[in-house]
């Protein structure tokens, strides 16, 4: 019998034994007397503990879990902060507003220049990488031939240039560029500036024609031949400096460039060539130095403007003489000097000559489409109004005697035009290409408007040799007098 007892105790035990490697703790007191085994394990002590061995166990994996969870947690904090960076980005370059025309910054000693485009709202600069000056980089669109004699290069009209700025470098595989050749930069009409470097020697014939973004123009000291038609047609040019290394000026190198407003020659210029500023109708005055001993046929034909002289040489001018050789045509004041001109602008961008008792609007540089006259005017001078397109009313004052020719051409915007009986001359062509001119508000009678000596227009109708015709601006025109009406 004892060793009956003996056995199932062995037994108890190692079933207790086979429960814990069960992941089952028990904790078990056992008291061994000669009359009994008594086990000391209850079931609920052996739940009660085993729950929370299991979970002391599974607070590990929790602590697990939430290193993972602050992991994640530091993980979505890098994402957002590179998702900030990112929206920053995409913020500045949607919201800076750069100006439209690039800057550009001439070299110093120490730094190269470069062109850069500014924030119109924050002044933030955005610098363009590709266009540092004496860089490679800056001749993107640029064509290069080598010169026979191998010694230097030639910007080639082969050139595809497409960039509002044209910058002429000095250096093109470590030898100089010296000439820019005919026709490089034909017709080129984004080009708004260009930049030269001082060993550009030579600008050849149609170099710039047809530049018509092109407003301004430095043309450097080691030019010495403006060569024939090389800035012609640059419509938009207003800015012009001509240096004291140029000693000729070649025929129709600036002509039809209209917006020019003045024009200095230096006193270096020996020979001005035929029809060299020709069709520039905006050009109100121009100086010819005492250097100047050629002038060619027509220099100033349809100059309209075109009314002071401002004359230093000693080749003899007169005032609206037809002579072929005259740059005077048009001009109403000749003088010696500066300090003696006869012209002065007004506040209202008049541009007014003054001679004795009659004052002559010369040019209107103003943008208002409802134009009324100073009060001291007495003549509309030749082309004051040429081409301008915006204005769409004028109103003359009782001094105004006069309209001379072509002072209102073009103006395709004009519908009505007030005037006094004071008007007693309208020239031929006077009122010429002003489709919307539909009233003429007159301030007298009919029998006054009659009086007005009212050339009629011309026109050369022959496509071969001259067939001139004659018609009357006014038809289809409605003149409204005091007394009634007229229809044209």
């Amino acid at each position: 019998m004892k060793y009956i007892k003996i056995s199932l105790l062995i037994l108890s035990i190692l079933l207790i034994l086979i429960g814990c490697t069960n992941n089952t703790t028990s904790t078990v007191s056992l008291t061994t007397t000669k009359d009994d085994i008594t086990t000391i394990t209850t079931q609920e002590d052996i739940t009660t503990t085993t729950t929370q061995e299991i979970t002391t166990t599974t607070q590990e994996p929790i602590t697990t879990t939430q290193e993972i969870v602050t992991t994640t947690q530091e993980t979505t904090t890098t994402t957002q902060e590179i998702t900030t960076t990112t929206q920053e980005d995409i913020t500045t370059k949607h919201v800076h507003r750069y100006s439209s025309n690039w800057i550009v910054v001439e070299p110093t000693d120490t730094t190269n220049g470069y062109r850069y485009k500014k924030c119109n709202d924050c002044d933030d600069i955005y610098i363009d990488p590709n266009y540092t000056i004496n860089s490679l980089s800056y001749i993107d669109g640029l064509a290069f031939e080598l010169s026979e004699d191998e010694t230097y290069y030639i910007v080639s009209n082969k050139s595809d240039y497409k960039y509002d700025i044209a910058v002429i470098p000095s250096l093109y595989n470590n030898k100089p560029v010296r000439e820019i050749k005919d026709r490089a930069f034909f017709g080129c009409n984004n080009v708004s500036s260009i930049y030269f470097s001082n060993s550009i020697t030579s600008i050849g014939n149609y170099a710039f024609y047809g530049c018509s973004s092109l407003a301004s123009l430095a043309i450097p000291d080691s030019i010495t031949k403006i060569e024939d038609f090389s800035f012609q047609s640059c419509t938009s040019l207003k800015y012009l400096t001509i240096p004291d290394s140029v000693t000729t000026i070649g025929e129709y190198a600036f002509s039809w460039c209209s917006s020019l407003t003045s024009l200095a020659i230096p006193n270096s210029v020996k020979s001005i060539g035929t029809l060299a500023f020709s069709y520039c109708s905006s050009l109100t005055s121009i100086t010819i130095p005492n250097s100047v001993t050629t002038i060619g046929d027509y220099v100033s034909r349809y100059c309209y403007r075109l009314v002071e002289i401002i004359n230093k040489s000693d080749i003899e001018l007169t005032v609206g003489s037809n002579d072929e050789k005259n740059i005077a045509y048009y001009a109403k004041s000749i003088v010696d000097d500066e300090s003696k001109t006869k012209l002065s602008r007004t506040e209202d961008d008049f541009i007014l000559c003054t001679i004795d008792d009659e004052v002559i609007l010369v040019s209107y540089l103003g943008d208002s489409e409802n134009v009324v006259i100073p009060s001291n005017i007495t003549t509309i001078g030749n082309g004051a109004f040429y081409d301008c397109s915006n204005i769409q009313s004028i109103e003359l004052t009782n001094h105004v005697t006069l309209i001379r020719e072509n002072a209102l051409y073009g103006c395709s915007s004009l519908a009505s035009i007030k005037m006094s009986n004071s008007m007693q001359k309208i020239e031929s062509n006077a009122i010429m290409k002003c489709e919307y001119l539909k009233t003429i508000q007159y301030n007298g009678t009919m029998d006054e408007w009659n009086l007005i000596d009212r050339e009629l227009n011309s026109i050369n109708t022959a496509i071969v040799g001259v067939r001139i015709e004659y018609y009357d601006s006014l038809q289809g025109c409605a003149i409204v007098c005091t007394d009634g009406m007229i229809v044209y």
